[in-house]
């Protein structure tokens, strides 16, 4: 019987130095795979962290694109007739009558306002973009507004003046 206990003994030991490789191996695989998740997370940030250097390098090409188009508008901006030139001039003198600034009154002139009608179709975006203040654009949009309601007044005067003159030349 002591020979079959001591082959027993034998055998448990081979047991446990089977376990205890198994356990060593499954301790290397566990910190081999926390490795990894660590490794794969760092890489994880880091490709977001790339993404989000494309992203802003995309951005900055766009407003480079962006402002080359502005820069090349400049350029070819030109008056090509007095008579165009004459209804800048307009443009030109209600801004400086109304106390606007020279850089904001080019800024309209840029977009190419030929009459002070046209000043109320911008895009007030665009102006703030611009780095027109929204107070002075909504300045010169009330202005722009009295004029045009003045200018209908003083015209629907004058066209009653007219029939008024009209019918007393018929009367004759």
């Amino acid at each position: 019987m002591s020979m079959n206990l001591f082959n027993m003994s034998k055998e448990i030991n081979k047991i446990n130095n089977s376990l205890k490789i198994l356990e060593n191996n499954n301790e290397t695989i566990n910190t081999d795979l926390n490795n990894s998740f660590k490794e794969l997370s760092y890489i994880k940030k880091e490709y977001i962290h790339k993404l989000d250097i494309l992203d802003i390098t995309d951005e900055i090409k766009r407003n480079l694109e962006e402002l080359e188009e502005k820069v090349s508008s400049i350029l070819n901006f030109s008056i090509n007739n007095t008579q165009s030139f004459e209804r800048f001039d307009s443009v030109k003198q209600f801004l400086k009558n109304i106390d606007i600034k020279d850089n904001y009154i080019n800024i309209y002139l840029y977009l190419k306002c030929d009459s002070i009608h046209d000043i109320l179709l911008l895009d007030k975006q665009e102006l703030i973009n611009l780095e027109i203040p929204l107070d002075i654009i909504n300045f010169i949009n009330t202005k722009v507004n009295e004029y045009i309601h003045d200018t209908n007044l003083s015209d629907d005067n004058n066209l009653e003046l007219e029939d008024h003159n009209n019918n007393l030349s018929d009367i004759d």
